[in-house]
């Protein structure tokens, strides 16, 4: 909005100076037209006006410059219109609307999981989508669709709007945001991006991310096993989350404050840095099976969830490379179950090898990394619930290449597909307590709000009874602000008050 003032305030300067300039070329055009136009000069003149004569002041001003070349100096021009201080709440909303626009094409490639770059959208401008806004359920700004179309056009006359673009009369017009007041900062690189319609300087500072921070790098976790595989046992140095918590949550800066190119370059190194912490935790599937058939994970302490969703929304881990991280969480988790008993090496890599090609893939495509984050939560449960019905029945666990079975799905099978309902089981009591609860919450509600609106009849009507307010007052007040039911209420206590004053 600053570079919006400064740049309104330099175009107005120069309107000005054209409105001089304008002014001077009338008097010389009225001087002439007293001096007498012939018949055919009137004639043309009158078609000229009658043709352009609603035309924008720059196109019509265009337009008597030629007529005047052919036909001497007949037509007047009109005064360029000053941007003025409606337009700047206007092109705010403006800006709001084009956020929104922007938020919606990032959040549509971040579910497809592209990072190509694109050039910035485009402004898709339609003067009810101005006059519809609301904030907070209220209308954001009280004006009608003409008045909108008026400060559109100062907008674009002051090239703040530019390079328009019409689609069709039932389609919203296409524009662009002046690059000296919009400046795009690309989070991916961490530096200011220079983009189609944007050419931008290092000196702006609005930050407008639009590219996915996900990394393409090759996932190499069945290539090549780490040297230092001892520092992967929760004995032994496992990053806990509390650790990653320090790297991944930040405190968010305050409201105002400036951020500065080099700041947001430490932000990205932070990521990337706490990206590569969770992929130090990754081991080559046949090591991690020999790692669980000796127990070593048999009181393992979950990555935090939080962190999980951190990576998943601002990571550079690739969907690959999390998938596995996702599933090895899983089979860590799940080795609690084995702690009486000591699995195979084989069980164990058979399990993997079945959820490494099965789990989190849908039409061909693997599942967005939050997605993937949401099933391990859901997993967790499952297994939470599995451990504590094993040990309430005192049950042997099935060995994990047959316990993991995506076909065991009866219950005498004694698999964990079969935890599915009880699973969707507690949904439905967490979903029936909460339509419980809110209804509770909505009565309350209600019941506060009634006793509050009797104390505020109450007292208005002391004050009537006591004379300290008239009875339009008191009238205007309970239209106002009380219910409905208030009016009728109000009669009956004023018959009362005048029946008890008639006795008295």
């Amino acid at each position: 909005m600053d570079n919006y003032r400064i740049h309104i305030a330099e175009y107005n300067e120069l309107i000005r100076e054209k409105n001089e300039d304008i002014k001077r070329h009338n008097e010389v055009v009225k001087k002439n037209i007293e001096a007498g136009l012939n018949e055919m000069q009137i004639g043309f003149k009158a078609i000229f006006l009658k043709k352009n004569g609603k035309k924008r002041p720059v196109e019509f001003n265009e337009l008597a410059d030629e007529f005047n070349a052919e036909r001497g100096l007949c037509v007047e021009k009109k005064n360029l219109l000053l941007v003025k201080y409606g337009t700047e709440v206007v092109f705010g909303q403006i800006l709001h609307l084009y956020s929104k626009q922007i938020a919606s094409k990032t959040k549509f490639y971040m579910g497809i999981g592209t990072t190509e770059k694109q050039s910035v959208k485009p402004l898709s401008l339609k003067s009810n989508y101005v006059t519809e806004l609301q904030r907070n359920g209220v209308q954001s700004i009280d004006v009608c669709n003409k008045t909108i179309r008026n400060h559109r056009d100062r907008l674009e006359e002051a090239g703040v709007l530019t390079n328009y673009f019409f689609a069709g009369i039932k389609r919203a017009v296409k524009y662009e945001i002046n690059s000296q007041i919009l400046v795009v900062f690309d989070a991916y690189s961490s530096t200011y991006a220079t983009t189609e319609n944007q050419h931008v300087t290092n000196e702006k500072k609005k930050v407008l991310p639009v590219y996915y921070n996900e990394c393409t790098r090759t996932n190499k976790i069945n290539i090549k096993i780490k040297e230092n595989v001892e520092n992967n046992s929760l004995d032994l140095g496992t990053a806990q989350a509390p650790d990653l918590l320090i790297s991944f949550l930040q405190e968010h800066d305050p409201q105002g404050k400036e951020v500065s190119p080099r700041g947001a370059a430490e932000n990205v190194k932070v990521l990337r840095d706490s990206s590569e912490k969770l992929k130090e935790t990754l081991l080559h599937e046949q090591e991690l099976a020999v790692r669980l058939a000796a127990g070593e994970f048999n009181y393992y302490q979950p990555i935090d969830i939080r962190v999980l969703y951190h990576e998943a929304l601002n990571g550079t881990m690739t969907r690959e490379e999390f998938k596995s991280l996702i599933i090895q969480e899983f089979m860590k988790s799940a080795a609690r179950l084995y702690r009486t008993s000591s699995p195979f090496v084989g069980s164990w890599k058979k399990a993997i090898n079945a959820w490494m090609q099965k789990m989190f893939i849908g039409n061909n495509h693997l599942y967005r990394k939050d997605l993937m984050v949401d099933k391990l939560q859901e997993y967790r449960w499952r297994l939470n619930h599995a451990h504590k019905w094993f040990t309430k029945y005192d049950v042997k666990t099935l060995y994990p290449g047959d316990y993991f079975d995506f076909t065991r799905t009866e219950a005498k099978e004694i698999g964990f597909q079969y935890t599915k309902k009880a699973y969707l089981k507690h949904k439905a009591y967490q979903e029936a307590a909460k339509q419980k609860e809110n209804e509770v919450n909505r009565k309350a509600k209600h019941r506060k709000e009634r006793i509050n609106y009797a104390k505020k009849f109450d007292q208005v009507f002391k004050r009537f009874f006591n004379n300290r307010i008239s009875l339009n007052d008191l009238l205007d007040y309970v239209k106002n602000n009380l219910p409905k039911q208030y009016e009728g209420k109000l009669t009956e206590r004023l018959l009362q008050f005048s029946a008890t004053k008639y006795t008295c």
